[in-house]
């Protein structure tokens, strides 16, 4: 059966799709083909999104070839891209010290320079805008009193974590804090069991400072270092980031988010209603889930694919809540507007990787419902951008399907 198709190779960057009708296999075209490219399609599914690394095992331990296609011969994968802590600092004028119980300031770029005295945590300090990149890391030429010193920003280096960091309070009444996805299901109860074991503690020194995240969420490519050859390394200002405590927390949040976000969720129970099934997940596994996920936006920022997993999984429980129960918390604005905004940076996120398939092949299903589930919501603009999206971007084949679940708690309200 299907002898031609059958002999089409793989790729993780393919220019067709298979589609089937009426019992019948052909091809689609997701891009042009130039004269004597060979046809390709892809064997595997969701775990087109996984990283380079995920992808050649994957298709190893199934299929037993290691993939040298294009898109996994490339240098960098921009799956795994993680902010550049210079490049997005870059400018602040007003820092803050974070190390406990603070830092040294020194007469040049150096530790090893005369000290030209001590901050205590919580002080503010002044910058020149001046800065400077050494072995040791980024450094912040300060202006104390009648003196000039420099700080180094982070002691990675030395074998300690964050020192100084922009003060998010400076020129702004309100920014958006992190532990957002936990906030958002403050709501949930439930704290029996440990579903996601790994230690907080040690991602401490590890952590991006909020305005790091925050400032990069809209920021252009250059201020992200993209990974390759064991690094991250960002093009523009030259820094490196390779300590082997970052790889290994990278490592762990990544393999927990791939064997909990981007499965079926058989492991949990399902209840048939009037038109499908749908799956009941313990308050418990959901609150847990939603703190990975910001711990992950903490330490990989939110162009990694494992943050992008976890936002995944936070637009299906919406869409879910809003259908199948009735509670006050999915009626709310507030709650469809988070879901809808995190859908669309979904979207612009796969946009911005220059993958073969377009958004739509991954998101157009849950785009479709979520503006059937908020036409009431029609006078908001990400309502409206999603709408014109599905209008115009219907693909010819679709590759991940919304997974419809809801918290234990919530079934008493459905």
């Amino acid at each position: 059966m299907y002898w031609s198709m059958s002999r089409i190779n793989h790729s993780c960057a393919p220019n067709t799709v298979i589609v089937s009708a009426r019992g019948k296999l052909s091809l689609k075209v997701l891009r042009n083909i130039g004269a004597g490219e060979e046809v390709s399609i892809s064997y595997l599914g969701q775990e087109l999104l996984y990283p380079t690394e995920q992808r050649q095992w994957l298709l190893w331990r199934s299929k037993c070839f290691v993939c040298k296609c294009a898109r996994c011969a490339s240098k960098c994968d921009p799956l795994r891209a993680r902010p550049c802590r210079t490049c997005t600092t870059r400018g602040n004028i007003r820092w803050k010290v974070v190390n406990k119980p603070g830092v040294w300031c020194r007469q040049t770029p150096s530790t090893k320079a005369q000290a030209r005295g001590f901050k205590k945590q919580g002080t503010i300090v002044h910058t020149t805008g001046e800065e400077t990149v050494t072995e040791e890391g980024q450094w912040v030429k300060c202006q104390d009193e009648e003196e000039i010193i420099w700080i180094l920003v982070h002691g990675e280096k030395l074998g300690l974590g964050q020192l100084i960091c922009p003060d998010s309070d400076a020129g702004a009444n309100h920014q958006p804090s992190l532990g957002m996805l936990s906030k958002q299901y403050k709501f949930l109860r439930g704290d029996n069991g440990e579903h996601f074991v790994y230690d907080q503690q040690c991602l401490s020194s590890l952590r991006l400072p909020n305005a790091v995240i925050l400032s990069s969420a809209g920021c252009q490519d250059d201020v992200y270092m993209q990974f390759g050859d064991g690094r991250w390394h960002c093009s523009k200002c030259g820094s490196t980031e390779d300590s082997s405590k970052l790889l290994a927390a990278e490592k762990l949040l990544s393999q927990l988010v791939q064997r909990s976000f981007t499965i079926s969720m058989s492991e949990h129970q399902r209840v048939d209603t009037n038109d499908q099934t749908i799956t009941i997940v313990k308050d418990a596994w959901i609150i847990q889930a939603l703190q990975l996920a910001d711990d992950i936006l903490e330490v990989c920022g939110p162009r990694h694919w494992a943050w992008n997993w976890s936002l995944l999984l936070a637009v299906d429980l919406s869409l879910s809540m809003i259908k199948y129960t009735n509670s006050n918390v999915a009626n709310s604005n507030d709650f469809r507007e988070n879901m809808m905004m995190h859908l669309l940076e979904i979207w612009h996120w796969l946009g911005s990787l220059d993958m073969s398939h377009d958004p739509a092949f991954f998101l157009f299903s849950r785009a479709e419902k979520a503006v059937e589930r908020c036409s009431n919501m029609t006078h908001s603009k990400y309502w409206k951008e999603l709408h014109q999206l599905v209008e115009n971007d219907k693909p010819p084949a679709t590759g991940l399907a919304l997974r419809e679940f809801i918290p234990e708690s919530q079934m008493q309200v459905s």
